[in-house]
């Protein structure tokens, strides 16, 4: 697995964040340094064309193990599931085959939040976001050489990679909406980034998005926009060089179409 030097050491770096101290102080929750590892294989490898953003460590982390809890696993099936319709041609192995997918397709794990939160986030302080941008995230991006797609996954992943408030982050604006939530030429990375719901297994919004009958209007339409956002992972992974597999598309029928 490829190792950049100084990307290693920002890895070693964060179980003992000099940062800690102040954003315990500004979190608005209790926070806990995140013992995870520098060169995990379930991070992913340094030579990553992909970088996936979700929204902070969990508990299982906090022990030193990255992306154990599931995210993980729920992550890798997104590309290889084809009700999710992105369909990389890579075997899926489970759990166990995760580190060897991440090295294969060139994938590459973090955080927007690196320590683990004790209450969510929906209600944590600014400044520990920022803190860790510009201390991990901002840092990652740039030894990321090869890097030329960003998947953050949830509110406040988004909002860190897009560099906004986590208040001003409506999921409506940015989930797959064309010049919003499908950027070609972000002003801080330059690079694409695609939004998409958090892969936690409590979260619905990230279930793959399956068109059933009895479907309402509020549903259809954040189905149809976690589909876009897919399609357009799966079109700019194809332009990237990635083996896909040949998939049907489902197509919803009905006066629903326009939503």
């Amino acid at each position: 697995m490829s190792v950049d030097p100084k990307l290693l050491q920002l890895e070693k770096e964060i179980p003992t964040c000099p940062l800690f101290t102040d954003c315990e102080s500004n979190a608005g929750q209790s926070i806990q340094l995140s013992a995870i590892a520098a060169a995990d294989p379930r991070r992913g490898t340094h030579d990553a064309r992909i970088l996936i953003v979700t929204e902070a460590p969990d508990t299982k982390s906090a022990k030193g193990v990255a992306y154990r809890g599931g995210t993980g696993t729920r992550i890798m099936r997104m590309f290889l599931r084809p009700q999710y319709r992105i369909g990389l041609d890579y075997p899926d192995y489970g759990t166990e085959g995760l580190p060897a997918f991440l090295e294969k397709m060139r994938i590459y794990q973090t955080s927007a939040v690196k320590c683990v939160l004790g209450v969510g986030t929906a209600n944590l302080g600014e400044r520990v976001i920022t803190n860790c941008r510009q201390k991990f995230l901002d840092e990652q991006v740039a030894r990321l050489h090869d890097l030329e797609l960003i998947l953050p996954m949830g509110r406040l992943a988004t909002a860190s990679v897009l560099h906004r408030p986590l208040g001003s982050v409506d999921f409506d604006e940015v989930i797959g909406r064309r010049g919003r939530g499908l950027l070609q030429a972000d002003p801080y990375y330059g690079l694409m980034i695609v939004a998409l719901p958090h892969p936690s297994g409590i979260n619905r919004s990230f279930n793959p998005p399956v068109f059933r009958p009895g479907d309402g209007p509020n549903e259809i339409r954040r189905k149809q926009a976690f589909v876009r956002a897919l399609l357009t992972i799966r079109t700019k992974l194809g332009s990237m060089g990635y083996t896909l597999q040949v998939l049907r598309q489902e197509q919803p029928r009905g006066p629903l179409d326009r939503f």
